[in-house]
Formats: structure tokens, sequence, C-alpha cells
């Protein structure tokens, strides 16, 4: 009994630093061995964290690698800090900027080209992005670019409408995306060129305690079902395409072809 008195004060500090953060539905596993679930499509954990980086920054779209995640995830109910730390165990913080239709599409594009779409640790597996305030349908039967369509979440409409080309997006990402990650960081500033577009500028708030803070104020557990967010389409046969054409103009509208200089 005296052992059990003396190890009282010391659970109770060990909880006082794992708090529960907040609750959600079945967290299934995102990495155990070889198996990589992210890396294969949407997963759950992708989408919590996505959802509290879109949530903290206020942005139109949210955006991590698929790369990052692990954990054997947890059951259904209560989420301590130390949950989220086993999911994602690195020291990221959130990353914000501006971009275009355009620059969206590209990112898009890219991630969905070179992803190999495996449940299983591959070296491009990672490179495939996990998303929030997107509707993302691709084809991985085609070659080169496997992009159908992308849609984006008008908070005013209360749904998805179709990515607009000329628009300007809000995204929020985290520091290994935009600031490390090959290919990435261009993607997410160096190669921006229309006028509005911001690149991403690294903040100091890690990650996990976004989620903490986003779970936090939930009233109700967060869902851990899938959203439709990457939506592998094999029936579609024409990939996405941006580009504009004479015929492509739509009604009482003039074409003028201009290009960027």
């Amino acid at each position: 009994r005296q052992h059990v008195l003396q190890l009282h004060p010391l659970a109770v500090a060990a909880q006082q630093n794992n708090p529960i953060v907040g609750y959600t539905g079945f967290m299934p596993i995102s990495r155990i061995d070889d198996y990589r679930a992210c890396k294969s499509g949407e997963c759950p954990l992708g989408n919590l964290f996505t959802d509290a980086i879109r949530w903290f920054t206020g942005a139109d779209v949210a955006f991590t690698s698929s790369g990052g995640y692990r954990g054997e995830g947890w059951p259904a109910g209560p989420v301590r800090l130390t949950d989220l730390y086993a999911g994602l165990p690195f020291p990221n913080s959130e990353c914000v900027g501006t971009m275009s239709g355009l620059s969206l599409f590209k990112l898009l594009n890219y991630t969905t080209s070179v992803a190999t779409f495996e449940g299983t640790d591959t070296s491009e597996g990672g490179r495939l992005l996990q998303v929030s305030g997107l509707r993302v349908t691709y084809n991985t039967k085609l070659k080169y670019s496997r992009l159908i369509a992308v849609d984006v979440w008008d908070i005013q409409e209360k749904d998805y409408l179709p990515l607009d080309r000329l628009k300007l997006y809000t995204f929020a990402s985290d520091s290994y995306v935009c600031g490390a990650y090959d290919r990435y960081p261009e993607l997410t500033g160096g190669d921006f060129v229309l006028a509005g577009e911001v690149p991403g500028t690294i903040g100091e708030n890690l990650v996990q305690n976004i989620v903490a803070d986003y779970l936090g104020q939930l009233e109700d557990p967060w869902d851990t079902s899938s959203r439709g967010r990457l939506v592998n389409d094999t029936s579609a046969l024409k990939h996405m395409d941006l580009t504009q054409e004479s015929n492509s103009c739509p009604r009482n509208h003039v074409w003028v072809a201009e290009t960027l200089s």
C-alpha cells in the first residue's frame, strides 16, 4: 500500500504532462511494420491534421505530406497529447501563403502524378498530399498526368466548387512541405508568378499543439470516417487541363491570347 501511495503523485504528474486534448472516433493504424496507410490514399490521421491546420490558420485549403504519418491509432474516445506525437513524431510548424488556382493545379497535378498510391514503404509514396478543403479526383491508371478534377470548399456557398484557375486561395501546410521536402518549396512559393500570390511563410506553432487545440474546441468527437477527399476514378480517361483556347471560351465572352511575361 505504501508503494501505491508513493506512485499516486507520480501518476497524477504523468497525466498532467499527457493531458486529454479532445475526443475522436476510432483512429485506425497509419503505420506498422511495412504498412503505410496514408501513402495509399486518403487517411483519417491526415484528415485530422489538415483539418486542424486549416482551422488554425483560417486558410481555404490545407495539405501535408503522407510520409510523416505514423502510429497504431487509438480507440474511440479520449485523445491524449502523446497520441498526436505518435501520429506525427516531428517538430513541424504551420506554414501559410496564397496561391492561384493555376499554382494549386500544378501542386495537385504533381502530387498525384508522382505518388505511388501503395500502402507500403515506397520512396515516392510520401509525396502524396493529404488535404482539407479540397476534393481531388485522379486516375492511377493514367500515365504522366493523373489529375481528373479539383473542387474547393466555398465557405459562402457551403459547397465544393470547381477550381478557378485565376482565383487566389489561401493555403496552409507545414514547415516540412514549405521548407524542406524537395519540389514542394517551389510549388508553395518558389514558382509563383501571378500577382497576389504569396509564398508560404513558416510559423512557430507546433502542429501537434494545433491539433490539440482544434480537438479541444470541438463540441462533438471528431469523425474519423472517410470524407471523399482523395478519390481514384479509374473510369475517367481525360485528365484535367486548365489550358484555355478559343473554342473553350464561354458564351458572351471574348477570347484573347495572352502569355505570362
